[in-house]
């Protein structure tokens, strides 16, 4: 019932699809990697004096 998500045979596919992104999907990517530091930002909020 284990699924092996990262298997070394789709290891080409996976980087081919990677590196031929378009611009939307570069898009998206980009915000869901940046999600977790805006989110800690808009947590921790830093007064400056």
């Amino acid at each position: 019932m284990t699924e092996l998500y990262n298997r070394t045979s789709e290891k080409d596919k996976r980087q081919l699809l990677r590196n031929n992104m378009t611009q939307a999907e570069k898009i998206v990517v980009t915000a869901k990697r940046k999600a977790p530091y805006r989110a800690w930002k808009r947590n921790h909020k830093i007064i400056s004096l």
